[in-house]
């Protein structure tokens, strides 16, 4: 079968939005990851229905009940583009309120399907799993700097950059197995890429500087407390450090086992496990900056201000997941949707501790050969999410002569409502809050000719949710804080079979 002039060009429009997307936070439904505009559309709901190539990258089974234009093969092309937009609000402990900018986020969605016979489909994803980011101005306390004057001495304030990114992309492969006409069971991996750009500032104690100090028989610490204890500040025990970090880790694999069962026609269940992944180590570089709290006393004797450190979180995995999915037709042109789905966060975000050394010049110099820890202030619960949908077609089903036709507009109509639990604990990044309670979602589908592809959009609202950090074991200034998000996403697709 030929593709049509019409279709190629459709192709070629979202070929370029996929060379060109950023990235794609693409919360839905109490994970950060992205649904087809067939599932968005129900706010999550729709893992039975088996209606698009991107059901794979969490239900491989779907695979072997994609419709199939014939009795021996489909090959099935979908691409997706997604915008994010995600207004956050930061109120710190007294008051200050911040409104981030760069909380808008883009990205693609590939898949390629196809199969052989009546038993066997496969088919690979090239999607974003996670991403997102926040970029804004903060003013902070300094540890040891202050104001002119005293005592009793104030701390000097300070502009900070705070800047988050985030991206992971996720190639996704999937074999499903359909031995009979009810049943179907899907194997397939998540192979991960991902990527962190951190732009902020850190608490640093003065016991973690162990190198060699100016007095003889003294670490660069004690020298520094020294200073403090001569000035009757003994209660200053660390530094502000500006930080700009980058790390990354490639892969992280993980496996997914699913089945999709239809009893009788218009009635399915399905469900599906993913492994956690392996434990791999984020691993880059960090600049450290003390100018802004202790550039007069390094100035004064005569040390650099700037340092190159290697930057290494290890263990870091991502979840295992388990879930289930109901599908019922009710009428001839009304199917309902049921999906839940548990995901075991709090084995994988938790406790994550970033380790700096190896650095450069006079810094790497008052650290030693000793690596300093930072607590990343990691603590997520396990979550579960819930989706409720609906599809109605605007059209009705007629068999003439033994042929299937259609009567009506060839559009179908969907709306879902989801709410998730939570997962985010302790001090999240900004930018990063991965869920809303509750979303509520609209889409469509306009299915066309044939060789002209099918069109699916969907749009999703997360209203707002606040959410209060707790003590932010990397920059005190940073505890307390009252995060307050709302999400709109919204998906345009495009589907073609041949």
């Amino acid at each position: 079968m030929r593709i049509s002039v019409r279709g190629l060009s459709q192709g070629f429009w979202f070929a370029i939005v996929f060379a060109i997307g950023p990235r794609v936070l693409a919360q839905q439904g109490g994970e950060v990851t992205g649904n087809a505009p067939q599932r968005a559309g129900m706010a999550g709901a729709g893992a039975a229905g088996a209606t698009s190539g991107l059901d794979l990258v969490n239900n491989p089974a779907a695979l072997g009940f994609l419709p199939r234009r014939n009795r021996n093969r489909t090959t099935r092309v979908e691409m997706v583009g997604r915008l994010a937009l995600n207004p956050l609000e930061i109120q710190t402990a007294d008051g200050t309120l911040y409104e981030p900018h760069r909380t808008t986020a883009g990205g693609p969605f590939l898949s390629w399907t196809t199969g052989a016979g009546n038993e066997w489909s496969w088919g690979i994803a090239l999607v974003p799993t996670a991403g997102g980011g926040a970029s804004y101005r903060r003013t902070v306390d300094l540890n040891v700097a202050t104001a002119p004057g005293g005592p009793p001495y104030i701390p000097r304030q300070a502009e900070i950059p705070i800047d988050v990114q985030v991206i992971q992309l996720g190639l996704e492969p999937a074999l499903a197995w359909r031995p009979s006409k009810k049943f179907s069971v899907g194997l397939g991996a998540s192979i991960r890429y991902t990527r962190l750009d951190l732009i902020s500032a850190a608490d640093i104690p003065f016991t973690d500087l162990k190198g060699p100090g100016v007095i003889p028989g003294q670490t660069m610490g004690e020298f520094f407390q020294f200073l403090m204890d001569s000035n009757d500040r003994g209660d200053v025990t660390s530094m502000q450090a500006g930080v700009d970090a980058t790390a990354d880790a490639l892969p992280h694999v993980a496996f997914k086992l699913s089945f999709l069962w239809e009893p009788r026609l218009g009635r399915r269940l399905t469900g599906w496990v993913r492994s956690p992944t392996n434990a791999q180590d984020l691993e880059g570089t960090i600049v450290v900056d003390l100018a802004d709290d202790m550039g007069e006393i390094l100035d004064l004797y005569g040390f650099d201000t700037v340092g190159n450190f290697r930057l290494r979180v290890p263990g870091v995995r991502f979840p295992a997941q388990v879930g289930l999915a109901w599908m019922e037709f009710v009428g001839r042109s009304d199917r309902f949707f049921l999906d839940a789905a548990w995901t075991n966060w709090s084995n994988s975000f938790d406790s994550w501790i970033a380790s700096v050394d190896e650095g450069d010049g006079d810094l790497g110099q008052m650290t030693g050969d000793f690596p300093i820890e930072v607590d990343l202030g990691i603590e997520w619960r396990d979550n579960i999410k819930v989706s409720v949908g609906w599809e109605h077609d605007l059209f009705q089903p007629l068999r003439s002569g033994g042929t299937l036709r259609a009567s009506g507009s060839p559009w179908t109509l969907r709306g879902g409502v989801g709410w998730a639990s939570n997962p985010v604990g302790g001090a999240p990044l900004p930018g990063l809050l991965p869920v809303q309670p509750l979303h509520f979602a609209l889409g469509a589908t306009r299915w066309g000719k044939l060789g002209s592809g099918d069109w699916h959009f969907a749009g999703v609202v997360a209203p707002p949710a606040s959410y209060v950090s707790g003590v932010n074991p990397q920059l005190s200034d940073l505890s307390g804080d009252t995060y307050r998000q709302t999400s709109i996403s919204l998906a345009v697709g495009w589907t073609v079979s041949f």
